[in-house]
């Protein structure tokens, strides 16, 4: 997919609308519920046998062994979907979820969160990559209040790891094959 095809991509546009109007406590929960949501019916369309008690055991809260979201990545990383870079990815943006869903401080995107949660996710290195490149993110929808560079740059990089797990789940739901490469032995 070209640059300007991702970027004018229907889905890009979603999540950048959807994260933009949040909080940057809220754009980090709806990361990760997006996410959820995502996994969640990913994993229940390669379930080929299961009736609905037996897919609520193992997915509905707050029991359900695979109701949690770690739970879900992890299985999707088991079963050769998600690769270990992908994988790592998604365990720092957990990371990241938790340390602010668990916090009565007031939370907002700095260098500090930049550099210990979201910098060498794919996202951000796309994010970068589209920066040096004049393809630099930046959201009308950001008003001058909330505009900082590192809002911008957590934010546009939470879009592209978003976007880029879509487009990705979406071309393995096309094609009979599992993410063979980078899967490695999950130590990430």
């Amino acid at each position: 997919m070209a640059q300007e095809d991702f970027i004018n991509s229907e889905t890009f546009k979603i999540y950048q609308g959807t994260l933009g109007v949040e909080s940057d406590r809220g754009c980090v929960l709806i990361t990760v519920a997006i996410l959820d949501d995502l996994f969640y019916a990913f994993a229940l369309e390669k379930f080929a046998h299961g009736t609905t008690s037996v897919l609520g055991h193992l997915f509905e809260p707050p029991l359900g062994y695979l109701s949690g979201f770690m739970a879900k990545t992890d299985l999707l990383f088991a079963l050769g979907v998600l690769t270990k870079d992908m994988h790592r990815d998604i365990v720092k943006i957990n990371q990241l979820r938790n340390s602010c869903a668990h916090s009565v401080e007031p939370f907002q995107f700095t260098k500090e969160i930049y550099d210990s949660y979201i910098s060498g996710t794919a996202g951000a290195n796309l994010h970068e990559h589209l920066e040096k490149n004049d393809w630099i993110y930046s959201p009308a929808h950001i008003n001058a209040k909330k505009t900082n560079l590192w809002r911008i740059k957590c934010e546009g990089a939470l879009v592209l790891n978003l976007t880029l797990l879509n487009v990705f789940l979406s071309h393995i739901r096309q094609t009979p094959h599992t993410a063979k490469s980078g899967s490695g032995d999950g130590g990430g």
